[in-house]
């Protein structure tokens, strides 16, 4: 370490000391403050240390049997008011400030044409040997300190009067007490003063490592920070070298920034993590505005210091200020090998920090960035829904001969709709890719990872329910990986179940739907009990539920239960509310029960002019016969109506050959024998109709007209299925495309194109396999069926999702008529469920027939 010249003992005379004048706040002055001893009480002992601003120096004896300084009745008389006698190479320019036990002048330095900062003695300690030779060592040890963060000691001597002086570069700034009063108001804020506080811990660091020199007194107003941004760490009055100190009992320091032991006069265990705690009580202030223990009773802070004090609250929850304080809670660790070693290893740590941070808001630069994108995707995708529903509009007001010129606004429509949709799935795409970027800068950031576990969840669910499930299980191993554990339950599986019915104590039977055979068949039955049925555990899949009671017609109601979902739980949800069970006496022998329940509606089928979205809707609970309508059925519809006296309704209803007038019994399928029984009449080639085919060569008049008479003669509402409806029998709950489950078809499983023998209407029950989730048959094949709406309308449902079909208005219908199904003629792709088709209400055709159904009235549980 460097020596400063030696300095001659003080004089035997004391000199005069001044008052205390303000300090200015553009320039540091030196707090000059020395030892202070409490004034003896009449016993001799000393009296308690006085009660003192926060972060004032303190400096009190704590042996209550030696002072650091004589009496105070023995103090000097102060000295004479004016500048100091200086040295010729110094020509004296104002006072900057003065302390205790000291005051700084600005001088200029003559030799080196410079002002400097000149410290010197003043008042009672001016000739004081303690205040002699802690001055003489404030100058050496600072002088020995070279680094950019501590002001150099220049030269070293003794003013004419005895006292002793040194001079130092004076710095123009501001200590960090004021600007670090208050929080940071954000981030940055915060990461800027860490900065500057890994430039003390630098500076500190140094004196610990190169000189062995204690501070003592670290706190922010020791801090300065200069016009170049330079940080200096100033006030180095109470420095000692490691291993020494002043008198025995001696207690020295700021107390708001005190380390434990050095409250307690323990001065042999004074050591570099004695100013690791004073840099970590200045973290705590970095990060709250105040030091951890803050000064306001000194007698209670020096109980609190002296019995070791807890750790800083957490008041924080974000993770850049979480890490931060578990860092300062280090520093401030009670027993000093628990800290950190020295300022050094703590600058370490927080640059680590800082580098963190800055890798941190870098990331959360992406978030945000994928946020927006987010935001983007959504508003496209409503204003594809918005044009989409233009479009059907458009599309639905033409006539079904209308050209290319009528229907181009609407295309355009759809044209935008699509470039709309491509808009969203780039931003969709952009938002995973900002994530994922915002990951490989900040690897496990919280925000990134649960905004990907979300969309990978959402992504997911859409996966599992659209059947794609080499999909899902991708997208379920990127949940897993970016979970955080807030999708613990979705990731387990698995749900429940509550149900109710009408009347209660209903068996409730589960199946699941188990893929066997390229099909969906149903596993193995699992008792459920009796309703009502409150949070039954489910795995999580497709499930077949039988319905059954005494008296009471059973029910097959097919329901999905998603991952972490609990079915018929949520009072607003339809499926709450408890199921009716019909009494059984009401269906016929062909007739099924399905009870109310969720399913997928829709698909991406592209026909005619469009396909429906793909929706989720409630069906109420609805009776449908088994099979479609057969030609023996009609026979004994004719056969009535023939009875009643209604013949001219009959032949204008009835199936009939192309090209024949509707009311003419010539042309008609049907006719009356000699005994006045109905029979099938041979048609243009001669064939007899085979009576157990499904009805054929109807119009949609008809079909509404025979379910209209059926509903006459039975007082049960028959009408034909909406769209939806149709959709509910054939599809189920979990959305397959086809009855029997996958997108797999053998010949032999419907009534299609590659079916043998040669292409024709098969019976109805010959293909059972050809059979819905709810025992409906006759879906995919053998003739396509009539619904109840006219093109481009479907069924109605209400806010909830839920199903509100209407009968059919034969005086409303126009131009087309929503048909669904597949058909003996086609081919296996046009089986499926999705593909919407229509037809003129006129029109007859060997591959479409009808069937019935009627949702539930009163007398059927009353």
């Amino acid at each position: 370490m460097a020596k400063p010249p030696s300095v001659p003992p003080p004089p035997a005379a004391p000199l005069p000391s001044e008052p205390d004048t303000s300090r200015s706040r553009a320039t540091w002055a030196p707090s000059l403050s020395g030892v202070r001893s409490p004034r003896a009480s009449a016993a001799g002992s000393p009296s308690p240390p006085p009660r003192a601003p926060e972060g004032s120096v303190q400096t009190w004896d704590t042996s209550q049997a030696t002072r650091a300084d004589p009496p105070d009745a023995a103090d000097p008389p102060p000295t004479a008011p004016g500048p100091p006698l200086l040295p010729p190479r110094y020509t004296w320019r104002c006072l900057l400030g003065r302390g205790g036990m000291g005051e700084v002048h600005r001088v200029t330095d003559h030799e080196l044409e410079r002002e400097v900062a000149l410290k010197v003695l003043f008042g009672a300690h001016a000739l004081s040997p303690s205040a002699w030779e802690r001055f003489l060592q404030e100058a050496r040890l600072t002088a020995g300190l070279q680094h950019p963060g501590i002001i150099p000691v220049y030269d070293l001597g003794a003013l004419p009067d005895g006292r002793a002086w040194y001079t130092m570069r004076e710095v123009v700034g501001e200590s960090l007490a004021a600007s670090w009063g208050q929080p940071p108001p954000d981030l940055p804020t915060l990461r800027r003063r860490v900065t500057t506080l890994v430039r003390v811990c630098e500076a500190v660091g140094y004196a610990h490592d190169q000189g062995g020199v204690l501070h003592r007194d670290l706190k922010p107003a020791n801090v300065m920070r200069g016009p170049f941004g330079e940080v200096l760490v100033v006030d180095w009055g109470l420095a000692v070298l490691t291993g020494t100190d002043g008198p025995t009992g001696a207690v020295s320091g700021t107390p708001s920034y005190m380390a434990p032991e050095q409250a307690r006069g323990e001065l042999d265990a004074l050591s570099p993590a004695t100013d690791v705690w004073a840099l970590g009580a200045m973290l705590v202030c970095a990060l709250t505005g105040r030091p951890p223990h803050p000064a306001t009773d000194v007698h209670a802070l020096l109980t609190l210091l002296r019995s070791g004090p807890p750790p800083p609250p957490c008041p924080f929850t974000d993770p850049d200020r979480l890490s931060l304080l578990r860092i300062a809670q280090r520093a401030l660790s009670p027993a000093p090998p628990e800290r950190f070693e020295s300022g050094t290893a703590l600058a370490r740590t927080l640059d680590g920090w800082l580098d963190g941070s800055e890798q941190r808001a870098e990331a959360l630069e992406h978030v945000a960035r994928a946020d927006a994108a987010a935001r983007e995707a959504q508003v496209q995708h409503t204003r594809a829904d918005t044009l989409s529903q233009q479009a059907t509009a458009l599309l639905g007001a033409l006539s079904p001969g209308a050209g290319e010129t009528e229907r181009r606004p609407a295309w355009d429509l759809e044209d935008a709709a699509r470039q709309a949709r491509a808009l969203a799935q780039d931003a969709d795409d952009a938002a995973t890719h900002l994530l994922r970027s915002a990951l490989v800068r900040r690897p496990g950031l919280p925000e990134a990872m649960d905004r990907l576990a979300d969309r990978f969840r959402a992504a997911h669910a859409r996966a599992e329910a659209d059947g794609d499930h080499r999909r899902a299980r991708r997208l379920l191993a990127e949940l897993r990986a970016h979970d955080r554990g807030s999708h613990a339950p979705y990731l387990r599986g698995g749900g429940w179940l509550t149900l109710r019915t009408d009347p209660p104590g209903a068996r409730v039977v589960a199946q699941p739907f188990v893929s066997r055979g390229r099909r969906l068949v149903l596993g193995t039955a699992v008792e459920l009990g009796t309703t009502p049925l409150r949070a039954v555990p489910l795995p999580h899949g497709s499930w077949h539920l039988t319905l059954t009671a005494p008296g009471r017609a059973p029910g097959r109601l097919p329901i999905v239960v998603a991952r972490g979902q609990h079915v018929g739980h949520a009072d607003h949800d339809p499926a709450a509310e408890p199921i009716p069970l019909p009494w059984a006496h009401r269906l016929g022998p062909t007739d099924l029960f399905l009870p109310p329940g969720w399913f997928v509606a829709g698909g991406s089928e592209p026909i005619v002019d469009r396909p429906l979205p793909r929706t989720r809707r409630f069906a109420p609970a609805l009776i449908a016969r088994r099979c479609p309508v057969t030609l023996r059925d009609l026979l004994d519809w004719y056969g009535r109506l023939c009875r009643e006296g209604s013949e001219d309704r009959a032949l204008t209803f009835c199936p009939r050959m192309h090209r024949t007038t509707p009311g003419s019994p010539s042309g008609a399928s049907m006719g009356l024998d000699a005994a006045g029984e109905p029979r099938l009449l041979p048609d243009q080639d001669g064939d007899v109709w085979n009576p157990d085919w499904p009805a054929l060569m109807i119009t949609w008049h008809g079909a509404v007209a025979v379910a209209a008479d059926l509903a006459r003669w039975s007082d049960r509402p028959w009408r034909l299925p909406g769209e939806l409806e149709w959709e509910w029998m054939a599809r189920g709950a979990d959305g397959r495309v086809l009855p029997w489950g996958t997108e797999h078809l053998a010949p032999e499983w419907c009534r299609m194109r590659s079916t043998l023998p040669v292409p024709l209407p098969a019976p109805v029950d010959q293909h059972p396999i050809d059979e819905g989730p709810s025992g409906v048959r006759g879906l995919a094949g053998n003739v396509m069926e009539w619904c109840a709406e006219p093109y481009p309308a479907t069924t109605h449902s209400d806010d909830q999702g839920r199903l509100r079909p209407a009968p059919p208005d034969p005086t409303t219908v126009g131009g087309q008529v929503n048909v669904r199904g597949g058909a003996y003629s086609f081919a296996a792709y046009s089986c499926r469920a999705t593909i919407r088709r229509t037809h003129a209400p006129t029109n007859r055709n060997f591959d479409l027939g009808f069937r019935v159904v009627r949702s539930l009235v009163p007398e059927d549980t009353g």
